[in-house]
């Protein structure tokens, strides 16, 4: 319990970082660095370091995981903050992404021994990639929502 205090205290440090302007960094790289000391006697030897068999698979959905929740977090805000979004017309972007995974869920159980697990999981490794690289390629090149460029409008419905 201990071990699992200590991280969760190292990542309520990571969020907190961003709110301390000049510090925040240092905050963030100790508190980086405590989490990593902390989760390594919570999870299987290995795990860190993605050796063969259950601590690379053990990694790998953590990875993942993280990349789909921290992006599933930064897009509402990304359209709320940057595009002026209203948070109920945001929030469909939650709603698109549950939607997507349960038809993703849907598929893999009907198709069942026919996909195969290791197929399963490199089609949905590349399209967790692919939607967090739109994501970040979107953020990093600022473009406009897509519809409103087609739409040939300076304000869109849904804004604010």
């Amino acid at each position: 319990m201990g071990w699992a205090a200590l991280a969760a205290l190292a990542v309520l440090g990571l969020n907190l970082s961003g709110q301390l302007p000049g510090v925040g960094w240092v905050i963030a790289a100790v508190a980086l660095v405590i989490a990593m000391l902390a989760v390594g006697p919570l999870v299987p030897r290995g795990t860190l370091g993605a050796h063969r068999g259950l601590p690379s698979v053990i990694l790998m959905r953590g990875v993942a995981s993280a990349a789909f929740f921290g992006t599933e977090v930064y897009v509402p805000y990304l359209l709320t903050e940057r595009y002026s979004f209203s948070p109920a017309f945001a929030g469909l972007a939650l709603t698109g992404s549950a939607i997507a995974w349960a038809a993703a869920s849907a598929v893999q159980g009907r198709m069942g021994s026919r996909l195969g697990n290791a197929l399963a999981v490199k089609i949905g490794s590349a399209l967790v990639l692919g939607s967090v690289v739109i994501v970040l390629v979107t953020t990093v090149l600022a473009w406009p929502p897509e519809w409103r460029l087609r739409a040939g409008c300076s304000r869109a419905p849904g804004w604010a």
